[in-house]
């Protein structure tokens, strides 16, 4: 199953900030309560850091979404031109608090 995953917050009259990315569910694991599933992303586009305040993020924030940044370069770097991938290597720098 596909699905989106889009927090984002509108002030009205101003402007809002959505990041989405589309999320496969899959399994993840089995215990005697049954079967249980992750999601794991589809889309591998860096986000925009800089409508974040990283100082207002979690620890385990900022390790998730360094996380995804190394996987879309790791994914998306080897297709792309020396210029191209400088580029996203760019966006998809760690963040730190």
């Amino acid at each position: 199953m596909v699905t989106s995953d889009e927090p984002g917050l509108y002030v009205e009259g101003k402007y809002g900030i959505r990041h989405e990315n589309l999320l496969v569910t899959v399994p993840a694991f089995e215990t005697e309560f049954g079967q249980f599933y992750r999601h794991d992303a589809l889309t591998l586009v860096p986000f925009d850091v800089r409508g974040l305040n990283v100082k207002e993020m979690e620890q385990n924030e900022i390790d998730w979404l360094n996380a995804y940044h190394q996987r879309v370069y790791d994914e998306i770097s080897p297709r792309l031109n020396e210029e191209e991938a400088a580029w996203l290597y760019e966006k998809t720098r760690p963040i730190h608090a």
